[in-house]
């Protein structure tokens, strides 16, 4: 096993961004690549097939669930707000309307 200091360490960081797009943006050191080993680029490479898989499965599991617009957060939220209105209106006596959006 290497020594702490024998191992390089590299981070590539991936956040919310506030860029004219407003959603992902990431950063990473300079010519990061090029310490890389071949048995890292490799390595590196399944990673990003890995993450690339997990991107696309959220993406089908949104549509899949009826959200193909906004984050799953948002959708969570407004649901939360839905059923808090429906208290609300059970609890002076309204009925809620049935769903008829799946019929």
């Amino acid at each position: 096993m290497p020594k702490k200091d024998q191992i390089d360490r590299m981070l590539v960081l991936f956040y919310h961004s506030s860029n004219a797009h407003g959603y992902t943006n990431f950063t990473r050191p300079i010519s990061w690549l090029d310490s890389l080993p071949m048995a890292g680029l490799e390595e590196l490479d399944r990673m990003f097939d890995v993450l690339r898989e997990d991107v696309a499965r959220e993406i089908e599991a949104r549509k899949a669930d009826g959200m193909p617009r906004y984050s799953r957060r948002w959708h969570e939220s407004q649901e939360a707000e839905r059923k808090g209105g429906a208290e609300l209106l059970s609890s002076i006596g309204v009925k809620a309307k049935k769903d008829t959006t799946n019929d």
